[in-house]
């Protein structure tokens, strides 16, 4: 009540505001009751208000942020993160935060990229907590996130980022890319909040706040598409706002200006109607030179090296608006803004007339005549002088050629054009890029309107090939451009000249692209392979053309069907036997085979005659790790292609000595990664018996794949891919050499890297399953290390995996029969049972599972540790489930017969009727199992030490006959317990 009182005493008497700022004892006042109440939502609610109302005069606001160096900052910041019911603390915090922002920012702009960078420093030393300008903008965020339907609250908070904002600012590599990133996303938030209600304020200051953003690309890493189709959203949902119109497209231009993202954001505005947008808004304001302008900007942003965006400019008219903007004004022709108008004009007819088409819809439209007269006007001012001579160039310097390049002229014209061009490039000099654009677009026409001239399509594929070549690290071509390249091909596929030419430029376009193509036809494939077939003896030719067939596999997202008509392993293996010594054609040639291995059918026809090429592939790129890694792949498809595969490749006596070598090559270069997971893939499907498996240990095939495991051993990809190969090749090692390698460390130490990849701790524990099972001293180890910890840890982690449970359930199986470590591994039975619960249904599980508890529970602790987590009824429950299952019924009865006694305690387990059926039920079922008969008996034996459980044997009455009929099948009283029984029951039952 009291600061309700202050309030209202403000509002009413406004010359009672200084009286109160210039008080620190009231000040202090305000600052105690908020910590005071800090739980309290009406006193944060008026007391936040209240400083709202203070900081509305600039004088007040400085003297309020500063403050116990920015104590009243850091109580804001607390009050925002709080919780309400309504939002009304967080909306009065937010306009006090704009309001002293913005007061700051008006007497040092400097302070623009640091707002508040002392007093939060200094506030967060006070309260022990360090503030910084990012913590401020995502609590904003968070507040705005929790109240969406709080439309004044909403608004705040973007005054709020506006503010705070600084694009140029650099924290971390992405700047705010993450704050933007988060911003973007409520955006979408609050639209599907407010279904019916108008949000143009919102949206206004939305457009404001991504229009800052974008003046710098630090903060628009990764979110590139999102802000994208979120400015192009409010576009077109405010269509009608000016304000939205002039900072959406000022924010287009921004992204088509930073060179890393470039590219990519006019693909991303093409693919959203960016073009349909811009040209729209130039049509409802015809008469708003400063948006005309702006839009002008927006346009030569998205026409530059983007043919899509040109040709949607074109068919919408976007000339003709262009050309309406020039002579557009508000006050007089040549005012600022109609300048700046007239100017942006000029620069996107500038970009425009790189393009042919484009350059005729100038030309038609008049505009370079009305131009030429304008500039011999005195009063033009000197930027609008400029701006119009750029455009006059570069039209009269693309006419001149372009002219020549019309219907009407002859193909010695068109010749020499493309010859002038070739010698501006030839050697490859510096082009400049809209140069660049323009000789592609010469090129590509030129190729059009003479598909019959091999001449031409020559000159013009090479013309391309250079130009590709120029800017192959921003791309100037566009993946359209390989039609006409293969059109070219297809036309004249008996000139060497043309065949040559066309594959250098599809090669140099499928490397120079930023984007993979989407697919690649069979058609194409089939003219290549066309080439590649008539050229054999050619060599020149045939590098050329399997270049570009690698080049467009590799530049595809997916690649097809092979043709079906053609042999393309056949077409390799010749070319590369016919010309051995050509170390392009096997770059080339190495490529396509691992491009076409994994999807054709066919492959293992050709693997006798793939596999020596392959392996001279290894020594003759022994130092190309880019190639090895090829070769090896290409090898590793082949291995999977079945046993004769497999076969074939075992011929050559070589093949692992080469295979592990590359191994020990490749452990430290950029695809040292790639090559080790592909080389023990092989290794592991080579692997076909024992003596491949010794013989592979025996020339070092473990030795390598524990050192990928110890080098690599933060790499899940090839830390799983070495594991599976362990598990293979261990059963054939010799014992000698495992030992003497720290197998059993290095495989635990493997699975503790990666203790939340399930493939890996699943091949862990297998690993550790068939080692441990090769001799006693490996269980010891695996145990000493904590390989049984790692693998409980890993089976309670994925116990919804019946995977991971299975192989689990037989590692510590094989571990605890060894008599010492069974109280080590013991430690661990609580998973196998609870493994045993959440897969109960599965028979092959429950197998693994109740074999593992029978072993475990020969120790006393682990036996009690089984009795506390309900392992019995567990038990007796797979024994019902599974009474075919004469694994699972021997494992069953022989872990109760280890659990149904406490020696120490002298105690026996008591059991009901159910149990008692179940356990008949299993000798009833396999009578002819001496084992399952003999733990059955056992059992009963042991039950009867207790009363009550006699009195529930006495029950049945088959009971007797049971026993009496495993006697006579097997001629045994299994040690005297079966004539004990059958003793005692008579007595039992008189």
């Amino acid at each position: 009540e009291g600061l309700k009182t202050i309030w209202a005493i403000i509002s009413l008497y406004s010359h009672l505001i200084s009286e109160l700022a210039s008080n620190p004892e009231c000040l202090d006042a305000i600052i105690s009751a908020m910590e005071t109440h800090i739980d309290g939502e009406a006193v944060q609610e008026i007391a936040c208000g209240l400083i709202a109302s203070l900081a509305g005069y600039q004088k007040y606001a400085l003297i309020l942020a500063d403050l116990h160096h920015g104590v009243i900052v850091q109580r804001l910041i607390f009050a925002l993160r709080r919780s309400s019911r309504t939002g009304s603390p967080q909306e009065n915090v937010l306009k006090a935060l704009f309001r002293l922002s913005s007061a700051i920012l008006s007497t040092d702009t400097t302070m623009e990229s640091h707002f508040l960078e002392k007093t939060v420093n200094h506030a967060g030393n006070k309260f022990r907590e360090q503030i910084s300008l990012d913590i401020v903008m995502t609590s904003i965020i968070n507040s705005m996130k929790q109240y969406p339907a709080n439309n004044s609250l909403q608004i705040w908070g973007v005054r709020c980022l506006w503010n705070l904002i600084s694009p140029s600012a650099r924290h971390g590599q992405g700047g705010h890319s993450s704050i933007v990133s988060e911003f973007l996303r409520h955006v979408r938030t609050v639209t599907k909040a407010h279904p019916d209600t108008s949000l143009q304020a919102f949206y206004e200051l939305v457009i404001c706040f991504l229009s800052k953003v974008s003046s710098s690309n630090v903060c628009l890493h990764g979110c590139v598409d999102n802000f994208s189709s979120v400015l192009l959203d409010i576009m077109k949902v405010e269509k009608k706002s000016s304000t939205v119109a002039i900072h959406g497209c000022r924010s287009i231009y921004n992204l088509c200006s930073h060179e890393d993202i470039a590219t990519s954001s006019r693909l991303v505005i093409s693919s959203l109607h960016g073009v349909d947008v811009v040209i729209n808004t130039m049509e409802i304001f015809p008469e708003h030179v400063i948006l005309q302008r702006e839009a002008c900007m927006a346009l030569a942003g998205l026409s530059v090296d983007c043919m899509q965006n040109t040709e949607k400019i074109l068919e919408l008219g976007g000339v003709a608006r262009i050309d309406a903007s020039f002579d557009a004004y508000c006050v007089s022709r040549f005012d600022e803004s109609s300048l700046q108008a007239k100017i942006g004009a000029c620069i996107a007819l500038t970009s425009l007339a790189t393009y042919p088409a484009a350059l005729s819809a100038i030309r038609d439209a008049g505009i370079v005549k009305r131009i030429v007269h304008l500039m011999e006007e005195e009063d033009v001012p000197d930027k609008l002088q400029n701006s119009m001579k750029t455009l006059l160039e570069s039209c009269s310097e693309f006419e001149n050629v372009s002219a020549k390049l019309q219907e009407g002229a002859d193909r010695e014209q068109c010749c020499m054009a493309l010859l002038a061009n070739l010698r501006d490039v030839l050697p490859p000099s510096v082009i400049q890029r809209d140069k660049a654009t323009w000789l592609r677009s010469i090129a590509l026409h030129s190729m059009n309107a003479y598909t019959d001239s091999a001449h031409i399509q020559a000159m013009g594929c090479t013309l391309l090939s250079h130009v590709y070549v120029a800017f192959s690290t921003d791309s100037i071509g566009q993946a359209r451009d390989i039609e006409n390249i293969i059109n070219a091909l297809k036309a004249h596929t008996t000139c060497s000249t043309v065949v040559s030419s066309a594959c250098m430029a599809a090669r140099n376009l499928c490397s120079s692209l930023t984007q993979q193509m989407d697919s690649v036809d069979c058609d194409k494939l089939n003219i290549i392979l066309d080439v590649m077939d008539h050229y054999r003896d050619d060599l020149d030719v045939i590098e050329q053309s399997s270049g570009a067939l690698f080049a467009l596999c590799t530049s595809s997202k997916n690649l097809g069907q092979i043709p079906e008509d053609k042999s393309i392993f056949t077409i390799i293996i010749e070319s590369l036997q016919k010309h051995p010594h050509s170390v392009e054609l096997y770059r080339c040639c190495i490529g396509l085979l691992w491009s076409f291995s994994s999807i054709s059918g066919r492959v293992e026809e050709f693997v006798p005659n793939l596999v020596p090429l392959l392996l001279k592939s290894l020594d003759m790129f022994e130092k190309d790790d880019e190639m090895i890694d090829l070769a090896v792949n290409a090898l590793l498809i082949l291995s999977k292609g079945g046993f004769q595969s497999v076969l074939a490749m075992l011929k050559h006596e070589t093949f692992i000595d080469s295979i592990i070598s590359c191994m020990f090559k490749f452990i430290d270069t950029p695809r040292s990664h790639s090559i080790q997971t592909g080389c023990c893939d092989i290794l592991s499907n080579l692997a076909l018996d024992n003596y491949l498996r010794a013989d592979m240990c025996a020339r070092g095939g473990t030795s390598r794949i524990i050192m990928a495991l110890n080098h690599f051993c933060h790499d899940h990809l090839v830390v799983c891919t070495a594991l599976f190969a362990l598990a293979n090749l261990i059963s054939g090692a010799d014992v000698e050499i495992l030992r003497g390698s720290e197998i059993s460390k290095t495989i635990v130490k493997s699975m503790q890297s990666h203790p939340i990849n399930l493939t890996v701790q699943v091949r862990g524990a297998s690993a550790l399953w068939v080692l441990s099972s090769r001799n006693e001293v490996f269980k010891e180890r695996i145990v000493q290390y904590g390989g049984a910890q790692v693998v409980s840890e890993a089976m309670t982690r994925f116990v919804a995996s019946e995977t991971m449970q299975s192989k689990g359930s037989i590692a510590l199986w094989s571990l605890a029969v060894h008599r010492s470590l069974k109280a080590q591994v013991g430690q661990s039975a609580v998973c196998v049972v609870n493994g045993l619960a959440a897969h109960v249904c599965s028979e092959k599980l429950c197998e693994e599972c109740v074999g593992a508890i029978k072993c475990l529970s020969i120790d006393e602790k682990t036996k009690k540790l089984l009795g506390e987590n309900d392992a019995l009824d567990l038990i007796f429950s797979a024994m019902c489930l599974y009474s075919e299952n004469a694994t699972i019924q021997q494992s069953a009865l022989a872990a109760l017969s280890n659990l149904s006694v406490d020696v120490n305690a002298n105690q026996v387990l008591r059991i009901s009727s159910d149990d008692l059926d179940t356990i008949t039920n299993g000798m009833r079922t396999h009578p002819k199992v001496k084992d399952i008969q003999e733990s059955a008996i056992i059992v009963l034996r042991n039950f009867t030490c207790s009363p009550s459980n006699c009195l529930i044997l006495q029950q049945d009455a088959h009971l007797p006959g049971l026993i009496r009929s495993a006697v006579v099948n097997f001629n045994d009283s299994f040690q005297g317990r079966a004539e004990d029984l059958l003793q005692v029951l008579p007595l039992l039952n008189q």
